[in-house]
């Protein structure tokens, strides 16, 4: 059951064992924040602090995108534009061929997208519970839980791709709520698709906005990398773009990744983090993981 606003703290968030909500001292907690601005405010001040090694996982991961992405992207620039003077059925073929290498590859993608967010989120989370934001450390805690993102996003896939044959909108709906997939696979070992939907509509005027701003973002990336898309397509020119202006085109798209990976993933943390305190006793407390001593020997 979720608790009153009377019950938290004056920041509007869960803090364990804390001062009265009245005293001067109650802390400020890094990722939980009562309204939008202060989810913003949180959000862009863990960028600052984690936007260089953020980003160096990111372009390490962008590699592999690249290289996937590219030579996919020439081969379907080529097989668009041999199709409009197409006169037999191979050549046709052979454009529905390079269409689901397309996808498989736009998949490939996005898989190593969401497991730089995997890495990046513990680098917010470092930051957050006052730890130096080390890859190694963020890759320590969250390289376990990668097997468990592929087999969450496989299913964000089938669902996700139902609700789009059933109607536009409910996969709009379906890709906002499961933004968060990430972080929860990160912070909640065995909870996945119906834990973003739990957290997300229990305060749904706060969760829809945070996670409707990130959607907007990631959709004014893809209207950059669609601008692109438009001026190399074979489809509305005479001849073949080329491998110049494809593999242009294929880099812009993953270096678009890049930039959501960096900017966005603080948002993201602070949006599940927003949820979750919304839904149960929860601040960035909970994160620190005690130190373990050993009993002393005896004497």
């Amino acid at each position: 059951m979720r608790r009153g606003w009377a019950d938290l703290d004056g920041n509007g968030h869960y803090w364990p064992s804390q001062p009265s909500p009245a005293s001067p001292t109650t802390p400020v907690d890094p990722l939980i924040s009562p309204d939008f601005t202060g989810w913003w405010q949180r959000g862009t001040t863990l960028m600052t602090r984690i936007w260089r090694p953020a980003l160096a996982v990111n372009l390490v991961a962008a590699v592999p995108m690249a290289l996937v992405a590219v030579p996919v992207q020439i081969t379907i620039n080529h097989e668009l534009a041999s199709l409009r003077t197409a006169t037999r059925l191979a050549e046709v073929t052979g454009a529905l061929t390079a269409t689901g290498l397309m996808l498989a590859s736009t998949l490939v993608t996005f898989l190593l997208h969401v497991i730089a967010v995997l890495i990046t989120a513990q680098l917010v989370i470092l930051v957050a519970t006052g730890r130096p934001p080390g890859i190694r450390a963020a890759l320590a805690t969250s390289v376990r839980r990668i097997p468990a993102l592929i087999g969450w996003n496989a299913v964000t896939a089938v669902l996700t791709g139902a609700a789009f044959l059933c109607c536009v909108l409910p996969a709009f709906y379906f890709a906002v709520v499961l933004l968060v997939l990430p972080v929860v696979v990160l912070l909640e070992p065995g909870r996945g698709v119906g834990r973003c939907f739990q957290i997300f509509h229990v305060d749904f005027g706060a969760s829809a906005t945070r996670a409707g701003t990130l959607f907007g973002l990631g959709m004014a990336c893809e209207s950059l990398a669609s601008v692109a898309d438009f001026l190399t397509d074979p489809s509305i020119g005479l001849t073949d773009p080329g491998p110049i202006l494809s593999t242009f085109q294929a880099v812009l798209s993953v270096l678009l990744y890049v930039v959501y990976g960096v900017l966005g993933t603080p948002l993201l943390v602070t949006a599940y983090a927003d949820m979750r305190a919304r839904t149960e006793p929860f601040s960035t407390a909970h994160l620190i993981t005690p130190p373990t001593t050993r009993p002393a020997p005896p004497s």
